[in-house]
């Protein structure tokens, strides 16, 4: 009784010391793992993204996968495909993991170890900007040729020229806008800018997404000039919340309509 009792209470123990990964993570190689409970995410610098994935999570473990159905010879088949890691330790704002399974090991090149770090590993204090200039283009639906300028002082240009398809609402426009960004919302454009990790970052020319529209983003500090470009759902994670922010300054509350044509650098 009392080792059964004794069984129980390490037991015990042992399972409330187990406290899971969670958040978004970042190596020096701009690889990135998303914890969200049952969900993650895996990036490299080169491949496309392993979203939507499964996730266990164990005190030496993290396993993601996820499964498809092909047709098989008399019923369906499934297929499981799994990207599992070693855990070699973990704190409070980091951890290192090894690829153990094939899939995973394929996936990041054989690489022996990855230490994964939060944002604020990273943070860049150069985080003003001179000039910003972003462009989201038409794809093969109804998205809308869209441009615009923002400035450090928070003038914003923005111009709709249509999404170019006679089927789609406003096909062919020059609709031309003017602003002020809030000061709030340039204070909150330069923290993610301060996380962008802009002086190692690349939008990576091995990874092809299509039938969205391709982003470009040139961004200027002083004499400094930041070029990206890619199809949206390519665009590494740690750019997302940047890409996001200035998608959103083209339906800017503070934008007014002006008989002014902008033109923009591409």
């Amino acid at each position: 009784m009392k080792l059964l009792i004794l069984f129980f209470l390490l037991f015990f123990i042992s399972c409330s010391r187990f406290t899971p990964v969670d958040g978004t993570y970042f190596s020096g190689q701009q690889d990135c793992f998303v914890l969200d409970g049952k969900t993650g995410l895996i990036e490299n610098k080169e491949d496309h993204i392993k979203d939507y994935l499964h996730l266990k999570q164990t005190n030496s473990r993290l396993k993601f996968r996820y499964k498809t159905v092909s047709p098989g010879r008399l019923v369906f088949k499934t297929n499981v495909y799994k990207y599992y890691f070693k855990l070699h330790y973990k704190t409070p704002d980091s951890f290192m993991v090894s690829p153990v399974s094939k899939l995973a090991k394929e996936y990041y090149k054989n690489r022996d170890s990855i230490v994964f770090k939060t944002k604020y590993a990273f943070a860049d204090p150069a985080n003003s900007f001179t000039k910003i200039v972003f462009h989201s283009s038409r794809c093969f639906g109804c998205c809308k040729d869209l441009h615009l300028e923002l400035d450090y002082s928070g003038n914003l240009k923005v111009t709709d020229n249509g999404s170019g398809y006679r089927g789609c609402a406003d096909p062919e426009l020059n609709d031309n806008y003017f602003g002020k960004v809030s000061y709030e919302d340039l204070e909150r454009l330069k923290i993610i800018l301060k996380y962008a990790q802009l002086q190692t970052l690349e939008w990576p020319a091995s990874r092809r997404c299509y039938d969205a529209p391709d982003l470009t983003l040139i961004l200027y500090q002083n004499e400094k000039r930041y070029y990206f470009r890619m199809n949206a759902p390519c665009v590494p994670i740690v750019s997302r919340p940047l890409t996001g922010f200035l998608s959103r300054l083209f339906r800017y509350e503070a934008l007014k309509k002006v008989d002014t044509t902008f033109t923009y650098e591409r």
